[in-house]
């Protein structure tokens, strides 16, 4: 009895330290690549929703269709307007959604003062001679820069970042990133890599401040690669010698999720090099891959 009761005690111990084991061993990067391409689970409340919605928005085409068999009665022989049908509810919501979306590209342009027939160049590099930051009126079309980063996320993770841009046509540029994620585990090592290429178009600029929006594809490649387009918006704000930013970025096309990406950072210029610290932070369905990160820019 001794001896069963010793056997069965140990053996509840091996479980106990192998579940602490794969406990202790089990991967954030992996939980964050789970998430990514997975597809979307209705569940019985949200396909009630959705039929809800499909009777509501069917009923609403019909009595729309009705307004302008009406409209068309009392006008014979005119063709109906886009308005006739439509609620005015709907009108000022849709006139409203449109307005939010231009103020973040019609504002800045706007309240910097910035001029589409004025041919604004770039210096040689940021504070270049008497520059305020990295534009010139006289300046040439094309800029190059390109930078290393090392960021250290919670638990294990640390990950390596290089950065590309290269402007040209004065306001237009192509930025690349590559990023490795890599976690070290008690068994393993877990690596979760990210690439982007994105078109930029800088659509707001004077001498100290400029915005630049764009798109592109980024890739996530793990045990399993997925793509996605990238939408970015950037804002850069130059007082010598120091440089602001905010890069913010939303992937979609990853099936159920959408990844989010927040970068503020403060960057020091010694002549052509730029000594940068900032927090990335990559959020996808409430899992986080975030931390400081310290860069090494070039601008040539």
């Amino acid at each position: 009895m001794n001896i069963r009761s010793g056997s069965l005690l140990s053996l509840l111990i091996l479980i106990s330290i192998c579940a602490l084991s794969y406990a202790q061993d089990d991967s954030e990067l992996r939980k964050v690549e789970d998430k990514v391409g997975r597809p979307k689970e209705s569940t019985p409340e949200e396909a009630a929703r959705k039929d809800g919605k499909a009777r509501e928005d069917a009923e609403e085409r019909k009595r729309q269709q009705e307004d302008r068999e009406k409209w068309k009665r009392e006008h014979p022989g005119e063709p109906a307007p886009d308005w006739v049908g439509e609620r005015s509810a709907d009108w000022a919501w849709g006139e409203f959604g449109i307005i939010a979306l231009a103020i973040p590209f019609a504002g800045p342009y706007f309240l910097i003062g910035d001029d589409y027939r004025e041919p604004l160049g770039f210096s040689a590099y940021p504070f270049a001679a008497d520059a305020e930051g990295c534009t010139r009126r006289d300046g040439k079309n094309w800029m190059v820069n390109s930078d290393v980063a090392i960021q250290r996320l919670s638990g294990n993770i640390l990950a390596t970042r290089m950065d590309f841009t290269a402007n040209f046509w004065r306001r237009f540029a192509f930025e690349g990133a590559y990023s490795k994620y890599e976690e070290r585990l008690k068994s393993r090592t877990e690596i979760l890599s990210l690439g982007e290429g994105l078109l930029t178009f800088m659509f707001a600029r004077n001498e100290a401040l400029d915005f630049r929006a764009g798109v592109g594809i980024q890739s996530i490649d793990g045990r399993n690669v997925n793509s996605g387009i990238k939408w970015a918006y950037r804002v850069r704000w130059f007082h010598r010698p120091i440089q602001i930013n905010l890069d913010l970025g939303v992937t979609t096309g990853l099936g159920a999720s959408s990844l989010s990406e927040v970068y503020p950072s403060v960057g020091f210029h010694l002549g052509r090099a730029e000594y940068k610290l900032g927090y990335r932070r990559l959020k996808i369905s409430g899992d986080r891959l975030a931390g400081p990160e310290f860069a090494v820019r070039v601008w040539f």
